[in-house]
């Protein structure tokens, strides 16, 4: 988007089309200018009281142009500076008045050259370009029509006036749609790219939430149980500062191995080893570990640690299936059950560690469970391309 300081517009993308646009139409009408000369210098049309003045002009405007040309190369916002405006329409009015200073009023010679310094003045900048540009090619204009060649008639000046006004608002007009579009864009895009990153912001905010209760709260809630044994106490801490600075830094592993059902035997061994309940892991075909297994594994982690520490079971079964469409993982105890209806607003377990760890990888995660008649969660997610099937 073009940003306006002090009336000057900044380069960006759409300032540097446009800049391109009118350096192409400046030399399509400096060469039509040069094409004028030749024509006009040349048989019964050189009548010319002065006859080196076209010339004169033909190698201002084409040096002019040149300049121009690498003026943008070199530095493109100079271009959209007073100083670059103020000289390109002394220019345009020295072409404007060429005829008459030759000496030759009826032989054009300004061709399409002095709007093109009306667009280049509203690329510079804007609807102020516009009306200086074309006030002062207005005024030559009619210097030239009125004292030059004493032609005041009404319809000589409204043609003058035309001439140079409407160009210069439909030049306006244009630019300035095709500016305000894009700020309207850019805006569209700044604020799609704050709700991305306030989305990412919120899922790296529950993911963190998510492994503190997976890992440091239930290892307190442990800690509570064995708070009569000193060494075990001692030894659930340990295991806790490591697994904490290894995620904090970066260098945790979920499991043993590269895949999903190693990772679900190691989610086993930590649950039966800490808890003391015995887990029954059954699957059917396996997929190699990435993100989103991952997050299945600790979902899964996290419904299997629940049932050992609530369920008040001694076995918790566990069964995986891999197909070529997606990945199921059940957790099932015959245990006490609960009401998913009636879990507290501050428990974050279900939630964010199962079903919104499950929603933010793509899948899904139902829980079905009731009092006295034992807890199931279904854990389901799609098979990404990268995901390889072991057979």
């Amino acid at each position: 988007m073009a940003s306006e300081r002090g009336g000057i517009y900044e380069l960006n993308d759409l300032e540097r089309t446009l800049g391109r646009i009118v350096l192409g139409y400046r030399g399509v009408v400096v060469t039509w200018v040069v094409l004028l000369v030749l024509v006009a210098g040349t048989g019964d049309a050189a009548d010319f009281d002065r006859p080196w003045v076209p010339w004169t002009e033909v190698g201002v405007i084409v040096l002019w142009f040149a300049f121009t040309v690498w003026l943008w190369g070199r530095k493109g916002d100079a271009l959209t500076s007073w100083w670059f405006l103020a000289l390109d329409v002394s220019v345009a009015v020295g072409v404007l008045l060429a005829s008459w200073i030759a000496g030759g009023q009826n032989i054009p010679l300004a061709g399409g050259y002095p709007l093109s310094a009306v667009a280049m003045a509203v690329f510079a900048v804007g609807g102020p370009g516009a009306l200086i540009s074309a006030g002062f090619l207005l005024g030559a204009a009619l210097v030239r029509r009125v004292v030059l060649l004493s032609d005041s008639s009404l319809a000589g000046l409204i043609s003058d006036v035309a001439s140079w006004v409407f160009p210069a608002v439909l030049f306006a007009w244009a630019t300035g749609v095709i500016r305000t579009s894009d700020r309207r864009r850019q805006r569209s895009e700044h604020a799609l790219a704050d709700e991305r990153s306030e989305r990412v912001r919120i899922e790296e905010r529950a993911e963190v939430a998510a492994h503190l209760h997976d890992s440091v709260l239930q290892t307190l809630a442990l800690i509570q149980r064995s708070s009569s044994d000193s060494d075990e106490v001692t030894t659930l801490a340990r295991r806790q500062e490591r697994e904490l600075r290894s995620w904090l830094f970066g260098a945790e592993t979920l499991g043993l191995g590269g895949s999903l059902v190693s990772a679900l035997r190691s989610v086993a061994d930590g649950v039966e080893e800490k808890a003391k309940v015995k887990v029954e892991l059954v699957s059917v075909g396996d997929v190699s570990m990435s993100e989103a297994v991952e997050s299945l594994t600790r979902a899964a982690r996290e419904a299997v640690s629940n049932a050992a520490q609530h369920g008040g079971v001694d076995v918790v079964d566990v069964y995986s299936e891999v197909d070529d469409e997606r990945i199921v993982v059940f957790v099932r105890d015959r245990g006490a059950g609960f009401d998913p209806l009636d879990i507290p607003p501050d428990r974050a377990g279900v939630r964010e560690s199962i079903v919104g760890r499950m929603q933010r990888s793509g899948g899904s995660a139902v829980i079905k469970s009731s009092p006295e008649r034992g807890t199931e969660v279904i854990l389901t997610l799609p098979v990404a391309s990268e995901e390889v099937a072991i057979k």
